[in-house]
């Protein structure tokens, strides 16, 4: 199952990081 999760970044940009689990 992968999961998506939105993390900011220390720039500021908002990235989506994907995650098998």
């Amino acid at each position: 199952m992968s999961t998506s999760t939105d993390t900011e970044t220390k720039s500021g940009q908002n990235v989506r990081v994907w995650m098998d689990g």
